[in-house]
């Protein structure tokens, strides 16, 4: 595969609606990082930047992340609610990557916006397998560290600032029990991503 030029002038920028790369690998380009259809022009240029990083001469860098699962924070039985954290600000992974606050906003506006346009309507399930009968109920960004109400005040229960906060129903009594008695331990993301190259 040839090197696209546009991937290795990095003094140009295509103008909007236009990606200046050959269909093959305009193909291998994540959605989310599809510049050319970025209207703000700063953004634009960002984005094909992170893209000409990840750029190995045959294709995108990639990287699937599956963070580690985070304990159930506040669980309601009479309501089969639980909630606990998606992500933790500046928590290294297990690929050595961590989020920053910036970031966590972000992913919870896409995942947010996702549901919203139908886009990923199975966004809980089990294990990263199947979808199970559940719906978020509550999403948001911690804006302080805090605990909640019944569990024990320790590092593994508290809810850092900038952390993403999910609550779920989960119709079926019998996951909600997974998820009580701690065989589920947690919520986990999924999500596909570019890595820079260093240096």
């Amino acid at each position: 595969m040839s090197n696209p030029l546009v991937l290795t002038r990095n003094d140009w920028y295509p103008p909007e609606g236009m990606s200046a790369l050959p269909v093959d690998v305009q193909k291998k380009v994540p959605a989310e990082m599809k510049y050319w259809n970025e209207p703000d022009e700063e953004k634009r240029e960002e984005m094909l930047d992170v893209l000409r990083d990840a750029w190995d001469g045959n294709g995108f860098i990639e990287k699937n992340t599956e963070e580690a699962k985070i304990h159930i924070a506040k669980s309601n039985y009479e309501k089969q609610w639980v909630f606990g954290m998606v992500l933790a600000p500046h928590e290294i992974d297990s690929w050595g990557d961590y989020e920053t606050p910036e970031e966590i906003e972000d992913a919870i506006a896409s995942y947010m916006s996702n549901i919203w346009k139908g886009e990923k309507p199975e966004s809980v399930g089990s294990e990263h397998e199947k979808p199970i009968e559940a719906i978020p109920i509550q999403c948001f960004q911690a804006p302080v560290d805090f605990w909640y109400d019944g569990v024990p005040h320790t590092a593994e229960y508290m809810v850092p600032k900038d952390a993403w906060v999910l609550g779920v129903h989960i119709i079926d009594k019998k996951e909600f029990d997974k998820a009580v008695s701690g065989e589920y331990s947690g919520f986990s993301m999924q999500g596909t991503g570019l890595r820079r190259k260093a240096g």
